[in-house]
């Protein structure tokens, strides 16, 4: 068996991580990304097609540029118009 890298390996490998690095693992596990620099992500997800690993899941939302009227349908059809 081969000797650990450092002498106080297992004590490294025993502390818990940090609170933004424990996040950005989490993330990287529940969405199938690559764990590692923000660059290094970016260039293997687009060397391994998994682009869509870096994007929020779901639909993107509304745009806010319509009017309420528009959103609900025809301003003939609502009610109090006339």
């Amino acid at each position: 068996m081969a000797d650990p890298p450092t002498p106080n390996w297992l004590q490294l490998v025993n502390e818990p991580l940090p609170a933004p690095t424990l996040e950005h693992l989490h993330t990287s596990l529940t969405r199938g990304r690559p764990f590692g620099s923000p660059t290094w992500t970016t260039q293997t997800c687009k060397r391994l097609a998994l682009n869509f690993t870096l994007h929020p899941r779901g639909r993107p939302p509304k745009s806010e540029k319509r009017g309420q009227s528009e959103k609900r349908g025809h301003p003939s059809l609502l009610v109090g118009h006339l």
